[in-house]
């Protein structure tokens, strides 16, 4: 376990690399999705488990974990497991202490996970294989789906990329880096037009 205690901005998270210790879960629903257009890139199993948080009253925390495994063809599947929102606690985490964090990923989530799923390979190449998302945990007050949509894109990156041959300043330059800005849309209905507004979190 690698502790991400320098994010800047009082962000920090922990981060697990084939090594995360595990939990059980309720799983009520398991949605697919398969991608087309994988390249064969050279890739190698990894488990990869993300846990952020971040220093705001909402929006704040998501734990995030998937695993890869790499196939031969042309298509990528991504999975993600669905849990409860009144799951078992998790009394193992970094959210804030007011708050209080349940195992599992609940279905708003779980929507979110592959929506941003959807919109990070449109933007880059990914191998053939299977992408699970098989671990979560939320908090019942500082969990969204921005949060979990953000952790997401990280984790992507991360298991896309030669993580092994990444030393940890590396990886925690990489998470910083992502959590530095986060983007919103807004529509502007008198004229139908889209402005895209970066501010820091």
């Amino acid at each position: 376990m690698i502790k991400l205690d320098n994010l800047g901005g009082y962000k920090r998270g922990r981060l697990w690399i084939n090594d995360f210790p595990g939990f059980e879960s309720k799983i009520i629903d398991t949605i697919h999705r398969t991608f087309v257009g994988a390249k064969e890139i050279p890739r190698c199993n990894k488990s990869v488990v993300l846990e952020i948080l971040l220093p705001r009253n909402a929006s704040n925390y998501a734990l995030l974990g998937a695993t890869f495994i790499p196939l031969v063809g042309g298509t990528l599947d991504v999975k993600i497991n669905i849990g409860v929102h009144d799951d078992a606690v998790l009394k193992d985490n970094i959210a804030f202490t007011s708050d209080e964090v349940h195992v599992g990923i609940p279905k708003e989530y779980a929507f979110a996970v592959m929506d941003s799923v959807a919109e990070t390979l449109d933007d880059s190449e990914f191998p053939p294989g299977i992408l699970f998302f098989d671990v979560g945990a939320h908090s019942d007050v500082g969990s969204s789906r921005m949060i979990f949509s953000r952790v997401t894109k990280i984790l992507i990156k991360i298991i896309f990329n030669n993580i092994l041959e990444l030393s940890e300043d590396e990886l925690k330059k990489l998470i910083a880096l992502e959590l530095k800005y986060i983007l919103i849309t807004v529509n502007l209905r008198t004229n139908s037009q889209y402005f895209k507004i970066t501010y820091k979190i």
